[in-house]
């Protein structure tokens, strides 16, 4: 987050914007892609799902599903490197 923080800062520094003009389309277009993610369920975000709940049930151990978290989150949330490439 911090790192995006960052990019929108420098963005709109250098473009002499408010933060907000370089915030909002980004903000934007990862709501349509949440949206349009969310219409067509994959095989892989169904089994995500089930695994998901089934390690807030405990019902698989936190080991099994550690190596997954940072895929997870990477997809929740974005990749803070993809920010050193927009311009």
């Amino acid at each position: 987050f911090g790192a995006e923080v960052d990019w929108i800062l420098e963005q709109s520094f250098s473009r002499g914007v408010l933060p907000r003009e370089i915030a909002v389309p980004l903000a934007m277009d990862r709501m349509r892609s949440i949206q349009q993610a969310a219409r067509r369920r994959s095989i892989q975000g169904i089994f995500l799902s089930w695994g998901l709940e089934f390690h807030r049930r405990s019902w698989i151990p936190p080991r099994m599903v550690a190596p997954l978290a940072m895929v997870y989150f990477r997809k929740r949330v974005g990749d803070p490197g993809q920010f050193d490439e927009r311009t």
